[in-house]
């Protein structure tokens, strides 16, 4: 294995364990987001 393969791998790795954290945060604020935006309405639109 060169050192291009292994970094390469790290990266995607590093990547994926990332992007699953995201996702996680996300769906957890995904419900106080929608309120958030809903709430921005309701203060723009006043």
């Amino acid at each position: 294995m060169s050192n291009a393969d292994i970094w390469f791998q790290y990266k995607i790795g590093k990547q994926l364990s990332e992007l699953e954290i995201e996702d996680s945060l996300c769906l957890s604020l995904f419900k106080s987001l929608k309120n958030c935006i809903k709430f921005k309405n309701l203060v723009i639109l006043d």
